[in-house]
């Protein structure tokens, strides 16, 4: 009798240890931050950018310098770029081209950035939203190494997907002097094309930009940027005068106390440069800050964190190189809070050894002021050390410091629930209702954070604007739930949560399906083609002129029959233009959405979940894109989706043989549609095992003709395949194996990429989805066979692609991707009623409490719904391009060429639908399917998708060029990678730079230009 009595003390203890150290996560990061929050930045020049630009433009700028230059940096503003100066390349950022790249993961000065550390995800972009805003991050950059008195030259490229545009400021400083580093357009020419001179780059010194016109004005910048350190880390000029102590067995050790740091409430942040001719190691009491020397930079470190402590031991020691009996040349500077740190200062070296000499432990003297100019090496911001001891140390008082105020909140309302005569006897647990918002409140700001933490959204959350209103959030959602409770509002009076009449769902998914067609038809043919799409639409193009998926190369085509002829009978019906060719795949793509609505509601009987799944599919940005291209996989995920469905009724639910028919149907069509679809087979052999035993030959017959000729026909479409697509196949690649085959190169390849997601979108699916299998598995037994079947099928089919395809794409997983939804759905309706149960008991009073409760809770959730999405880069991308712009290129190609030119490219695919092919393909390393024997070309071996003759190297490209009058040659960034610096660079001295495009550009080789 005792343990009940004892249950109920433990188990609200339990939930606000839980609650509490949630609350603190959430609020933490804005109270303990590991470095100084983001500092808003101000570029009092705006922007600028060059006439007649599209996507690239070049800039150039020379500044004289009557002086020496002893401190020199800039601050810049630009999405892609590259800094030269004096010929030198010093900084750059190159991800624009790749819209699923993980925020600032590019930029040369990786610490600088907001997130450091991130995790990039292959095969990109797949999703339906714009390249990050990269610019709203201010780049700051030392240039005192690379300038030098008198002529200097500051050129910039920029690229981005709006129109190219930078800017800048800056400050050299030099023998009691300072020159500004202007942003102003008239300081600046500019050109969208920079063309090249015999020897020249546009960045070279001796390059004549006389013809160059004056830069565009475009006003100010139109939205709040952010340092992500501070600027006087940068901006502050150099020290001159170092610090010094006796040698102690090789080593010098260097202490300085401070106190009274946080005395001025406007200082926020700390930092502090060293320079060291020695290895040195920088300690915070007991703490490592962090280490460097020898390198001949100076190293930056920021300090913000000990600021809270009010007062500290900083502490240096420097350890004697091997070899080297020169005493130590060390400078220190920086501000910590409202103390200037210098040489001036009363420092102290330790004059004996003593272990404990980090708290000043032994015998200390003053320090010897030496002076010394501090380096001219560039200054070199550090990666913050992660939480130390000091930090948990903190966070432990944080989190005891929540509970005490989580505490005393609840007794607050549990006081106020005892004078409420109307409550019943349960009124106890009434305090825990309204907690239980909170809680949830901050474990959904918590996730936010993660889910945006790799984009631009990130500044959301760590916007100075806005701290207050997320410290804020939790407080503010409790007093709310307090009001909810409490005041009796009419809004929560017949509250039913997901029991909306099926006629009702119906007129609902059908504002669903408007709704995601509008986002899949709007500037539907804005973007250039995707390489791929190229390869479907020629495919296409070959059946409606010869019955057979022939490419302009004259490889067949034989993946994904059905979806092939299906687009070729779409074309010559309604018109073979980009726009309709990609509108085919719109049609499954809303055909998912109810699909997964007819199968949730299956599986739930709940039209308002259905109705949530429709709604989650048709803004997801993942689905949004695969909608809008000309390729087979919306085709398989629409079959697929339906595929599931049939099984489910034909051999789970066993509601008839024309179900079962119709299974075998759809799950052969899905096969035609795309060949990867078979790694679900062994999931779904497994599921009937398990779940279908009653099998009779006689009475299944259907069952046994069905499979059969389900392998059947999937075997032969595998055989031809393999026989007509990959033969005459040549061994020069990285592989010359086919893209399935077992392997345990890499087995958990596919798990991450499916559950944590196409730019991180399926996190909280997949926290829901884990959370399910104990759910699902041990709370509801009643769905236990159906759910174990999604599950396999999700588990399952994501295990044998991970041992079977040797390409890494999630684009292969996406067929299972309504299916994590769907169950992640399911999940989070099925523990909010769980914890609705335990929370509440079954009386009048308590189930109005309930109502209530679960309104708030899933109108939270519900508004998570826009949020998932990302919309503001979702919006952006349909007038931002995601795609590099190859279809332009050949565009541009086609309207300025000659006849007998001859076009040479990196990436012929787009040369098969704009020109109908191309001479040459130019690649030094392939991967494994991209070149094939033919007969009708001289030297046998073409690109699979143009038709262009291979060349391999620089002296194949030598003597076409000597062979040919004009050639012109496309390049981009994306495969430039595959090429040695050597054949770049003789492009680029032989050709002369005709357009620049997004992600690359269109060289043109003239014989009689004397280039070459």
């Amino acid at each position: 009798m005792n343990l009940p009595a004892a249950k109920f003390r433990v188990l609200p203890i339990a939930w606000l240890l839980i609650g509490s150290l949630l609350i603190a996560l959430s609020m933490a990061n804005y109270l303990l931050p590991l470095r100084a929050g983001l500092i808003e930045d101000t570029m009092p020049d705006g922007w600028i950018s060059a006439s007649n630009a599209e996507r690239r433009a070049f800039f150039r700028q020379e500044i004289m310098l009557p002086f020496k230059p002893q401190h020199a940096w800039v601050a810049l503003l630009a999405d892609d770029y590259q800094l030269v100066v004096n010929g030198k390349e010093v900084s750059w950022n190159k991800y624009s081209i790749n819209s699923s790249l993980p925020f600032q993961s590019r930029y040369a000065d990786r610490p600088q950035a907001g997130l450091p550390h991130s995790w990039d995800i292959p095969r990109n972009p797949t999703s339906q939203r714009a390249a990050n805003e990269e610019w709203r991050m201010v780049r700051y950059i030392d240039l005192s190494t690379v300038l030098r008195p008198g002529k200097n030259i500051l050129a910039v490229y920029v690229q981005s997907p709006d129109r190219p545009r930078f800017a800048i400021k800056g400050r050299i400083i030099g023998d009691g002097m300072s020159v500004l580093v202007g942003g102003r357009a008239d300081q600046w020419r500019a050109v969208p094309v920079a063309k090249n001179v015999v020897e020249q780059r546009y960045f070279d010194p001796a390059y004549s930009d006389l013809d160059w016109p004056q830069a565009l004005p475009l006003g100010p910048i139109d939205k709040p940027v952010f340092a992500s350190a501070d600027p006087a880390i940068w901006t502050t000029p150099r020290q001159d005068v170092g610090i010094g102590g006796p040698q102690l067995t090789g080593d010098v050790r260097l202490a300085i106390e401070l106190a009274a740091l946080n005395a001025d409430a406007k200082e926020s942040s700390a930092w502090i440069r060293v320079a060291s001719t020695w290895p040195y190691y920088l300690f915070w009491g007991e703490n490592q800050i962090g280490a460097g020397g020898i390198s001949g930079n100076v190293e930056a470190f920021d300090v913000s964190r000990y600021l809270r402590a009010g007062n500290g031991r900083l502490s240096l020691r420097l350890v004697r190189p091997d070899g080297d009996y020169s005493p130590p040349n060390v400078v220190l500077d920086g501000r910590i809070g409202s103390q200037v740190l210098d040489a001036n200062l009363h420092w102290q070296a330790l004059q004996n050894e003593h272990p404990d000499w980090l708290n000043g432990g032994g015998k200390w003297l003053p320090a010897t002021a030496i002076p010394t100019a501090m380096p001219a090496g560039k200054i070199s911001f550090q990666q913050p050390v992660p939480v130390d001891s000091l930090g948990l140390f903190e966070f432990t008082q944080f989190w005891l410091l929540i509970c005490i105020l989580c505490g005393m909140a609840l007794v607050a309302i549990s006081l106020l629930c005892r004078r409420a005569s109307w409550l019943t006897d349960r009124r106890e647990k009434i305090p825990y209702w309204c907690f239980s918002i909170a809680v949830f409140i901050a474990m959904l700001v918590t996730a936010l954070r993660a889910r945006f933490g790799e984009t631009d959204s990130s500044l959301w959350f760590d916007d100075p604007a806005l701290q207050n209103f997320w410290m804020g959030l939790v407080p503010l959602a409790l007093l709310v739930a307090m009001l909810g409770f409490f005041l009796k509002p009419a809004v929560f009076k017949d509250s039913k949560i997901f029991d909306w009449r099926s006629k009702r769902g119906g007129f609902f998914l059908v504002l669903t399906l408007v709704l995601g067609f509008a986002l899949r038809y709007y500037q539907i043919g804005f973007d250039d083609l995707q390489a791929d799409e190229n390869v479907s639409w020629d495919a296409a193009r070959g059946i409606t002129k010869g019955l057979s998926p022939e490419a302009v190369s004259g490889v067949l085509y034989t993946r994904s029959p059905l979806y092939h002829y299906v687009l070729a009978v779409w074309l010559w019906l309604f018109g073979d233009v980009k726009e309709v060719a990609r509108g085919l795949s719109m049609l499954p793509g809303l055909g998912v959405i109810a699909a997964s609505y007819a199968l949730t509601l299956k599986l739930s009987r709940h039209t308002g979940l259905a109705l949530l799944v429709a709604l989650l599919l048709a803004l997801d940005p993942w689905q949004v894109y695969v909608s809008r291209i000309i390729r087979f996989y919306q085709f398989m995920q629409f079959l697929g989706v339906m595929t599931v469905y049939y099984f489910l009724r034909g051999f789970i639910y066993r509601e008839g043989k024309f179900y079962q028919n119709l299974f075998f149907a759809f799950c052969t069509a899905t096969v035609l549609s795309q060949e990867v679809f078979v790694i679900t087979f062994p999931a779904f052999c497994i599921a009937g095992l398990l779940f279908y035993k009653a099998f009779d030959w006689r009475k299944d017959r259907n069952v046994v003709i069905g499979f059969v000729t389900m392998m059947f026909i999937t075997l032969a479409d595998m055989a031809i395949f393999t026989i007509l697509c990959l033969t005459s196949h040549v061994g020069i690649a990285t592989s010359s194996g086919s893209i399935m085959q077992l392997h345990l190169i890499n087995p958990h390849v596919f798990f991450n990429l499916f559950f944590v997601g196409n730019q991180r979108i399926a996190l909280l699916y997949s926290a829901l989805f884990l959370s399910g299998i104990v759910y699902w598995f041990k709370l509801r037994a009643d769905k236990r066979a159906v759910m174990i079947t999604l599950y396999l099928i999700t588990l399952v089919s994501v295990l044998i692609a991970s041992v079977l395809l040797m390409q890494i794409a999630n684009r292969y997983v996406f067929p299972l991707y309504p299916f994590l939804i769907i169950i992640a759905v399911l999940t989070a309706h099925g523990w909010i009623g769980y914890f609705a149960d335990k929370l509440f008991a079954r009386d009048a009073v308590e189930t109005v409490y309930k109502r209530r409760w679960l309104t708030m809770v899933v109108g939270i959730l519900v508004l998570l719904i826009p949020l998932q999405s990302d919309p503001q880069a979702m919006a952006d991308s349909y007038l931002r391009p995601n795609n590099m712009g190859h279809e332009s290129a050949y565009d541009f190609i086609a309207a300025q060429k000659n006849a007998g030119d001859k076009v040479m490219s990196v990436s012929p695919m787009a040369g098969a639908i704009v020109l109908g092919g191309i001479d040459y393909y130019l690649m030094e390393a392939m991967s494994y399917d991209e070149v094939y024997r033919h007969s009708g070309v001289t030297g046998g071996i073409v690109d699979r998708w143009g038709g262009g003759k291979l060349i391999q190297n620089i002296d194949e490209v030598r003597d076409l060029f000597n062979r040919q009058t004009r050639v012109w040659v496309i390049l981009d960034e994306m495969e430039n990678k595959k090429m040695s610096d050597e054949l770049l660079a003789f492009l680029d001295r032989a050709c002369e730079t005709k357009y620049e495009f997004f992600g690359g550009k269109v060289l043109l080789w003239d014989s009689g230009k004397g280039l070459y």
